[in-house]
């Protein structure tokens, strides 16, 4: 009593699923309807959406397949000037990313299910693991359609569904914004990290050189991550810049990690080349990061921005009339 149950929503995508409101209403629930013990229904909650976070990377990671499958398969068959496009080096290269960027989503989601299987806690990596796979995803797919061309725009090539059913995963199980605001927090907030050990040293040959890149970035960004905590103290909670640029550091130094742990333990040249491609382009990724959040005129630049947006904002609630509200008054004023 007091439940009801709404319509279905029209929605974008995942169109096959049903999405309802729920209207609650002085609706009595009896103690013995309780699940686990009272008092709990927090450690609960962060308990479920960790593991849901994992669930739906694992999910964003089957899009992406899907997304390199209807790729390849075009690229392989479709002419233009007298070869197929895969014949093409800039098709070849955007082949390489996507390959690449779903080894980075699965070494994330392994990495990820291993800690949990441990019975370790997974909040914050299946944060990172969550936003890293959702936007890897979203991008995948929208590669694959634009190497489609035309053909990608139409429905049969099913490339279009699994871009519109892959957008509501940044937003699901907490909006991508609002998570690297979260994990940038906790970085900031959070003890300066003890000296990192050498993944140079535990490496296979072939991927040292790369490891090396990776062990002078993430000391770089400890050091920077200190000395942004010294400047700005606990006041750096309210500079969501920062903390969003942060996390993206972090996000794509844990990726690159992944991919080059699950290569060396993989231990074969298909792995090794492409952790190393994955990993050398995340950390091209964390380098620019790193150097935006290190930039001295961050300042300048948050000020400006807000100054911007200050002014559509005020534009905004002075917007003109609509051509319909604009016909509607010429009308009347003809009338009289």
């Amino acid at each position: 009593k007091g439940l009801v149950v709404g319509a279905e929503e029209d929605k974008l995508g995942i169109r096959g699923s049903s999405t309802v409101t729920l209207h609650l209403d002085d609706v009595h629930v009896p103690d013995e309807h309780v699940l686990g013990e009272p008092g709990k229904g927090a450690d609960y909650a962060h308990a479920l959406l960790a593991w849901g976070r994992t669930l739906m990377s694992g999910g964003c990671v089957g899009i992406a397949h899907a997304a390199l499958t209807l790729a390849l398969s075009h690229v392989s068959t479709r002419k233009q000037f007298g070869k197929t496009l895969s014949e093409f080096t800039l098709v070849r290269g955007h082949i390489a990313h996507i390959a690449s960027r779903i080894y980075a989503m699965e070494a994330m989601v392994r990495m990820t299910g291993c800690l949990q299987a441990e019975g370790r806690t997974i909040d914050a990596l299946s944060a990172l693991t969550k936003v890293f796979c959702s936007e890897t995803a979203f991008e995948v797919s929208d590669l694959s359609l634009q190497l489609h061309g035309a053909l990608g725009f139409l429905e049969p090539t099913g490339i279009a569904r699994a871009l519109r059913d892959c957008r509501i995963t940044r937003i699901f199980e907490g909006a991508n914004d609002v998570l690297l605001l979260r994990i940038g927090a906790s970085i900031m907030t959070s003890a300066a990290p003890a000296e990192l050990s050498k993944l140079r040293a535990v490496v296979a040959p072939e991927l040292r050189d790369v490891a090396q890149v990776w062990d002078e970035l993430a000391q770089a960004a400890g050091r920077h991550m200190s000395a942004v905590r010294a400047l700005h103290g606990i006041s750096v909670v309210r500079r969501q810049l920062i903390l969003a640029r942060a996390c993206q550091v972090e996000l794509c130094l844990h990726a690159a990690l992944g991919s080059l742990l699950r290569a060396n333990a993989e231990a074969c040249e298909e792995s090794y080349g492409l952790g190393e491609h994955a990993a050398r382009t995340l950390l091209l990724e964390a380098e620019e990061h790193l150097r935006r959040l290190a930039d001295p005129q961050l300042d300048e630049q948050e000020a400006r921005a807000a100054a911007i947006s200050e002014r559509l904002y005020v534009s905004a609630g002075q917007r003109p009339l609509s051509r319909s509200h604009v016909a509607a008054a010429a009308g009347k004023e003809l009338s009289r």
